[in-house]
């Protein structure tokens, strides 16, 4: 799941309501650097993270 497409769904859960709690991936690819830019808003875990996209 691309960062976008995540924080689309956290701000889903939070408009209808919800609060997110943590985010949990299997895999990050830190390429993408979705931890400083659209999920920096959220506390993110991930199993296994990788340099490349």
């Amino acid at each position: 799941m691309k960062s976008g497409t995540a924080a689309a769904c956290a701000r889903l859960v939070e408009k209808l309501g919800g609060v997110v709690v943590r985010m949990i991936f299997p895999i990050e690819l830190e390429g993408f650097k979705a931890r400083g830019n659209a999920l920096k808003a959220y506390a993110v875990e991930s199993l296994v993270r990788y340099e490349g996209k």
